[in-house]
């Protein structure tokens, strides 16, 4: 084999001779070897910054991605994390609290016997708390319209005793004892509902409500928005709280003297027993407030229920034998929440109402004679019981409404020109016929809500309100002459 030095290939064809470097003309050893360097150097430090940039840029939008994941429901599974994550397993803590369930390890329905002793000691306290606040507040004449009252509002002697006697004014029974019963059998009958009658109704109605807003496709009822309802609700009743211990702090500052029926205390138990007193009457208000709020959760749930199938029922996303299910469900759980859920909510309404009215009147008869403190307290505290007292009233009527709603289905299922054509006659009838036939009415101590009937008694408390106003002061002024 020999070497082919001729410039040409074996074939016959000419190599291409390698052609000379170009050069500019400029050494490459010169100065502006450097300054290329340079300028390469520049570029590769540009590229890396650019880099780390987008790295950065991507790691950002990988968190806000996973935190978009773990927020955003996807599916039924995803839907379902999210309603115990944000809202079934607070609000059962809550209730722990307030020992309504049990405190510790509220989720689970089998506890160690630990737990179980822990649980039941902790509701033994919680029920002395309460029945030393009912008794505390009877022997120092704490009322919950008028704070400290005593009759011909200042102190007795006792005779032949250098101490004071406090006096209350007003028929006990009627201001202390039958206010206590109805509270502490309110809070007696939602504990027996939420311990012993392994009630689930909530998590079933929670569960069925954040599916129906996967399956709809309307962004007005996506779960955030019903989260963020829930979330004000709640924040709603802890400022109620806060402002009605603050009114009582402030009645109870500025008291001239706080007697307890002329029991003999020195200074430390006395004060020992204003704290107890400030303490178990705030936990009353705040039981009180957490069993409205539980009735409000379940008319706000029912109503979103209730506007979503028909949402569903309009878009034609779901069969008319699934909406006769799903009727049928709510059915149920209306029947829940008037016949279990309302009767403990009856005594308290009815304990809101009257110190509202009692407040009001205390102020309209006497409030020119109260000092400033005393008067402000006494006109937020009219205010907060009446808003107590509205609020759940005012969610039940509009349940009722959207109870309507579903009634007029099935006709809007039979007159639409459109979605329905491929349903037979005979089928789109009896779908007419079932919910024509429903009965769902929204009951508060057997008696129906509605707007027609909140508004006739509206009218009549306020026409009795001006009569027993000109009557009164008529009185007033015939008596003064």
């Amino acid at each position: 084999m020999s070497l082919n030095t001729s410039g040409s290939s074996d074939d016959g064809n000419p190599v291409p001779e390698p052609r000379p470097e170009v050069s500019d003309g400029k050494d490459p050893g010169d100065s502006s070897a450097g300054s290329s360097n340079n300028s390469a150097e520049q570029r590769i430090a540009e590229v890396s910054i650019t880099t780390a940039e987008m790295i950065t840029v991507s790691a950002n939008e990988l968190n806000q991605m996973r935190e978009f994941a773990m927020d955003e429901p996807t599916g039924v599974s995803g839907a379902l994390r999210y309603c115990k994550r944000r809202i079934l397993f607070p609000y059962l803590r809550l209730l722990g609290v307030m020992g309504l369930k049990p405190t510790l390890n509220p989720e689970s329905t089998e506890n160690g016997l630990c737990l179980i002793i822990l649980n039941r000691v902790y509701f033994l306290l919680v029920v002395l708390l309460l029945l030393a606040g009912y008794v505390l507040q009877y022997l120092s004449c704490f009322r919950r319209d008028r704070g400290f009252l005593y009759k011909n509002e200042n102190l007795e002697r006792v005779p032949n005793d250098n101490q004071f006697r406090s006096i209350c004014s007003g028929n006990p029974i009627l201001i202390h004892v039958l206010p206590s019963v109805f509270h502490i059998t309110s809070f007696l009958y939602m504990v027996y509902l939420y311990r012993f009658n392994d009630d689930e109704q909530l998590q079933n109605l929670m569960e069925r409500v954040f599916i129906q807003a996967t399956h709809s496709h309307s962004q007005f009822y996506s779960q955030k928005k019903l989260l963020r309802t829930l979330q004000h609700l709640v924040m709603s009743s802890l400022v109620w709280i806060i402002t009605s211990t603050t009114c009582q702090l402030v009645q109870i500052w500025s008291a001239p003297h706080i007697s307890f029926s002329n029991l003999p205390f020195s200074e430390d138990i006395q004060g020992v027993l204003i704290g107890t007193l400030a303490l178990s009457t705030t936990w009353q208000d705040s039981i009180q407030v957490t069993v409205i709020i539980s009735y409000c959760i379940h008319c706000i749930l029912l109503s979103t229920y209730l506007e979503l199938l028909n949402a569903r029922v309009q878009q034609n996303t779901i069969s008319l034998s699934e909406c006769i299910k799903e009727i049928g469900e709510l059915k149920k759980l209306i029947s829940y929440l008037s016949d279990d859920l309302s009767p403990c909510l009856g005594p308290l309404l009815i304990l809101d109402a009257a110190t509202a009215v009692s407040s009001i009147t205390f102020l309209a008869l006497k409030g020119s004679h109260l000092h400033m403190y005393d008067f402000i307290s006494l006109v937020i505290v009219a205010t907060l019981w009446l808003l107590l007292f509205i609020f759940p009233i005012t969610q039940a009527a509009t349940l009722s409404a959207s109870c309507k709603q579903v009634l007029e289905i099935g006709h809007l299922v039979r007159l639409r020109p459109f979605g329905y054509q491929d349903i037979p006659q005979t089928d789109l009838d009896s779908f007419l016929l079932f919910v024509s036939t429903l009965r769902m009415d929204v009951r508060i101590l057997k008696m129906p809500i509605s707007t027609p009937i909140i508004a006739c008694s509206f009218s009549l408390i306020m026409f009795t309100t001006l009569m027993w106003g000109f009557f009164m002061s008529s009185f007033l002024a015939t008596k003064s002459v």
